[in-house]
């Protein structure tokens, strides 16, 4: 669902007042997967040159804000240029799978880990059969009053996503802060004083 459902927006964009060519959706499909393929390598990159705690979970955070943001602008749209400019959340939802994947097996005990990732494997593999069925029956159901409702419903979802993870992350502060201290230390207690080094030779 954070991805925008491909083929509920081409329904949506074929209709009046959009009425995009398949050139046209084209267009926007590799805006789309280039912004959010540059924002998979850039985010965390750009994160790296700052010390905040729970990187990845802010990568998460920003990643599900900006993607629900997108489905209301989608929802509320009347023009081409509104679709358009949705693209460039994509940069910013990129973060959302680097962000997971360091996020989440740090939940859980090492050797639970790759049971872990595949239990999200084949909740991913699953999510998007569901999120057809659901959001394409809403779609119909709106389509005279609202085409964008479903969008609407996407985004609603999402912020309580983002309030989830808000949730977890203000759990996980102390336990970051923690690590951070003992990392710290570690750091300093393998430092050996240069004086004490000359004397002792």
């Amino acid at each position: 669902m954070v991805c925008l459902d491909a083929s509920l927006l081409f329904l949506l964009v074929k209709r009046h007042p959009f009425s995009w060519s398949d050139k046209t959706f084209s267009y926007f499909s590799l805006a789309r997967g280039v912004l959010f393929s540059a924002g998979m390598i850039l985010y965390p990159l750009l994160l790296t040159l700052v010390h905040w705690l729970g990187k990845d979970s802010l990568m998460i955070l920003i990643g599900i804000s900006a993607s629900a943001a997108s489905f209301f602008v989608i929802s509320q749209a009347n023009t081409t240029l509104e679709i358009f400019l949705t693209s460039a959340f994509g940069i910013l939802c990129g973060g959302i799978p680097p962000g997971y994947r360091s996020f989440l097996p740090r939940m859980v005990p090492k050797e639970q880990t790759a049971r872990l990732l595949t239990v999200c494997s084949i909740i991913m593999a699953f999510c998007p059969m569901i999120s057809t069925l659901i959001f394409n029956s809403i779609y119909n159901a709106t389509i005279e009053w609202w085409p964008g409702f479903a969008f609407f419903v996407g985004g609603i979802l999402q912020v309580i996503v983002v309030v989830g993870q808000g949730g977890i992350h203000i759990l996980m502060r102390p336990q970051w802060l923690l690590e951070k201290r003992l990392k710290t230390q570690m750091q300093s207690s393998t430092v050996v004083p240069v004086g004490d080094d000359v004397e002792n030779n």
